[in-house]
């Protein structure tokens, strides 16, 4: 199964990170009901603020990880609790927000990085909102990767000792830079405006994304990874494609529902953006002048046939 990252918005999504957050503290021997301080900042004011994003990861049905960003206020205690951000606050450039959780199951297949695509869909999430800066504290293990995708900037020689042993280090991310490396490599920039319906999937090798001869009901914008389209004929499985990063598959299926004409299977890691019928669906009927953007997609991919049948 695949491992599936999302906005926790529902009920049910935003006990079930609240939950896990129980959960790590008392598997690194914290009891919430033995720690006033320690429940305080599980369940503090900033779980019912508008602004605050909190990211959850599904994997066979279980949650596998939590990402958690409040705004930054200067002037609350619990976001200095272990590191004074007050004048990376007054340096960096407004808004600011303050990464206040991370947490991962033990059983999550590490080849997955889960922390770092976490943290590159809450970034995704928080460039739509016009959020610039993240500031907070950052496992030691990332730093290599915040700063390649981010331009992290370290905000202390300091490192800090989690509940669970791990290193900590301070730092700053720029958001709005990531954002315009991030849109840049996107082909069809069109499906850009849909944004706000996306969520993350992750396959392992030899999962399927899609299934021929289904109705289609997923599209999936390829992030990271490659993936094989293969036909099933009377002569067997023929692979006809390898369809890599920045790609765009299944878009037309989702749209006319018309079944699959081939399956697409994960040949390594693949990371995707992935959206639905019903939610694609409900954002035109809010935002009917969206429709041009996706029929500009089509008319791509009529033009680049046309072009392949010309030189058949």
């Amino acid at each position: 199964m695949s491992t599936i990252i999302l906005q926790a918005r529902s009920t049910e999504e935003l006990n079930d990170v609240l939950r896990f957050r129980f959960e790590l503290l008392e598997q690194n021997g914290i009891k919430p009901s033995e720690m006033n301080e320690k429940i305080k900042k599980i369940t503090d004011p900033f779980d019912l603020y508008s602004s605050t994003l909190n990211i959850i990861a599904y994997r066979n049905g279980k949650v596998g990880g939590i990402l958690r960003v409040v705004e930054y206020i200067d002037h609350n205690p619990l976001l200095n609790s272990q590191f004074d951000f007050t004048a990376a606050y007054h340096a960096l450039p407004e808004p600011i927000f303050y990464m206040d959780w991370l947490g991962t199951s033990d059983d999550v297949n590490p080849r997955v990085k889960l922390p770092m695509r976490m943290i590159h869909f809450a970034a995704l999430t928080m460039s739509r909102q016009k959020i610039d800066t993240v500031i907070g504290l950052f496992p030691k293990s990332l730093l290599s990767e915040l700063t390649e995708s981010f331009f992290a900037k370290t905000l202390s020689e300091k490192t800090i000792i989690s509940e669970d042993g791990s290193q900590l280090v301070p730092l700053s991310l720029s958001i709005s830079s990531w954002s315009q490396q991030w849109t840049k490599k996107i082909k069809d920039r069109e499906i850009l405006r849909f944004q706000d319906l996306f969520y993350k999937t992750i396959f392992e090798p030899g999962e399927i994304l899609l299934a021929q001869g289904e109705r289609g009901s997923t599209a999936y914008l390829i992030e990271e990874g490659e993936v094989e389209a293969i036909i099933e004929s009377e002569k067997g499985l023929i692979p006809i494609a390898t369809l890599s990063e920045n790609q765009l598959i299944g878009e037309v299926a989702m749209i006319t529902q018309e079944s699959r004409t081939a399956s697409v299977v994960a040949k390594n890691f693949v990371s995707c953006l992935a959206f639905d019928r019903y939610a694609f669906l409900s954002a035109l009927d809010l935002e009917p002048h969206l429709s041009m953007e996706i029929f500009k997609i089509f008319s791509k991919r009529l033009n680049e046939a046309n072009k392949r049948s010309v030189k058949q």
